[in-house]
């Protein structure tokens, strides 16, 4: 009898102590324990950086993660984090952001809305926000979980400007023209076209295009509303704008011989040099700088434009 009550003490002592395990009481953890990282910015891995924690606190750093689970599989990220440190890697995204997002906290190269293109990165990423906008850290936070922020079609990472979808209005306030143009009675029609990596676009009246008298300043007004290509390089503005003016000489009194005036081969039309002896061309517009009023001379007259920046800004 002695020896049953023996053994009923032993079982009693041995589901005791399994309890514990069965209630989901991780126990006790290591006072330290070493990991592996690739911090933000470099390329070879940090291997055994010694962790310690706080036996005091469940969650030393505060990062949303218990201590215990930063030491058996970081969060649920299969690879052990830093239990002192919210962001184990440096690259600006906590922890426990990375174990929602489905990220690696303790490797910086991750893409985790899949927009990377010409980042390396998503630290590469938030760095480019901070860096060149003025927004708040938990706003490019956010970036990070949509992959074309402005909506303009073209993923963040292959966008010129990534919070903006570029537009300019130009607006061809005046001309005058100084050159014949081989008119006899010194009156031009006058037609608009105006060429960008992503537009083109002939203006003018009614008649789309405009009368105008030789040796005058003729007010024009006439506005454009033109997209620009948002697809680049981030933060690498080079888009281009071509503008160009047309005399038409459509009626049979106004053809000449091909070649007659400008040597542009088009008996029914003359291109007027607005720009040195052209068009106006620029192939690296920069909208951020080149946004202001022009008074372009070229060898048949003057004109006077202004481009504004019309962007839309993300929402």
């Amino acid at each position: 009898m002695h020896r049953w009550a023996v053994f009923a003490c032993m079982v009693m002592l041995v589901v005791t102590a399994l309890s514990g395990c069965l209630d989901g009481d991780p126990g006790p953890i290591p006072d330290t324990w070493t990991i592996t990282v690739t911090y933000a910015g470099e390329y070879t891995a940090t291997q055994n950086i010694t962790v310690r924690h706080d036996p005091d606190k469940t969650d030393t750093d505060g990062d949303g993660i218990s201590d215990y689970d930063e030491w058996f599989s970081g969060g649920g990220s299969g690879t052990p984090t830093n239990a002192s440190n919210p962001d184990t890697d440096g690259d600006g995204i906590p922890d426990g952001m990375e174990i929602q997002l489905g990220s690696n906290p303790t490797d910086w190269r991750h893409d985790v809305d899949h927009d990377n293109g010409n980042w390396q990165g998503d630290y590469q990423e938030l760095m480019f926000y901070r860096n060149n906008y003025n927004v708040s850290n938990e706003t490019s936070l956010q970036f990070l979980q949509t992959d074309d922020v402005d909506g303009d079609g073209v993923r963040d990472g292959f966008d010129i400007d990534p919070l903006n979808d570029l537009k300019v209005n130009v607006t061809i306030d005046a001309i005058m023209i100084t050159s014949d143009m081989d008119e006899s009675d010194g009156r031009y029609e006058i037609q608009f076209q105006l060429v960008t990596d992503a537009t083109a676009i002939s203006g003018g009246e009614e008649t789309g295009r405009y009368t105008v008298i030789q040796g005058e300043n003729n007010t024009i007004n006439y506005e454009f509303a033109a997209d620009l290509s948002d697809t680049g390089t981030p933060g690498e503005y080079n888009n281009s704008i071509t503008l160009t003016v047309i005399d038409h000489d459509d009626s049979l009194g106004e053809r000449k011989p091909r070649d007659a005036v400008t040597g542009d081969g088009f008996p029914e039309m003359d291109f007027v040099r607005i720009d040195g002896n052209g068009s106006y061309i620029n192939d690296r517009f920069d909208i951020r700088s080149d946004c202001h009023s022009y008074s372009l001379h070229g060898a048949d007259g003057t004109i006077w434009l202004t481009i504004e920046d019309a962007s839309q800004p993300y929402t």
